[in-house]
């Protein structure tokens, strides 16, 4: 399923990010008696300096509940450090562009471009999945566009 997916990416997150396994073991059986407690080591206590955005997205991935955990690698991909471009834009310094690639043009216009604001794009979305990953299960994240509210990080 593309939660056992999820779970498998969290393994391998875990092993890139800390250059060890969740579980060590020398049988199946021991492999299988670790993972059945259900205890993951935090990767931070591996490795101090671990940006803690990682480390949500890695504890996500690998929650014992599927539905804990992301719904797909994209919006895995987005919470991580440098996986937003407008964010890291934003984050240093830089102003978008106002053009808007997605901008379209009216039939007959020719060069003319009307933007149109449909509702939240699939990046929106995404992006927003995103936010709730990074920020962990205890915070709350909500935009402008959503109901309720203002910016809350």
């Amino acid at each position: 399923t593309p939660r056992s997916d999820i779970y498998a990416l969290g393994l391998i997150l875990f092993e890139i990010f800390t250059g060890r396994r969740v579980y060590e073991a020398k049988t199946l059986g021991e492999l299988q008696q670790l993972h059945d407690t259900g205890v993951v080591p935090t990767p931070s206590a591996i490795v101090r300096d671990l940006d803690p955005a990682v480390e949500r997205v890695i504890l996500r991935c690998l929650a014992r509940d599927p539905e804990q955990r992301p719904a797909s690698a994209l919006t895995i991909a987005v919470a991580l450090p440098g996986g937003d471009p407008l964010a890291a834009a934003l984050a240093a310094g830089e102003t978008p562009s106002r053009h808007d690639s997605s901008a379209r043009c009216s039939p007959g216009e020719s060069g003319a471009s009307t933007a149109v604001a449909p509702g939240p794009s699939a990046s929106t979305r995404i992006s927003r999945s995103a936010r709730a990953i990074a920020a962990g299960p205890a915070d709350s994240v909500t935009t402008a566009n959503e109901p309720g509210g203002a910016w809350r990080g």
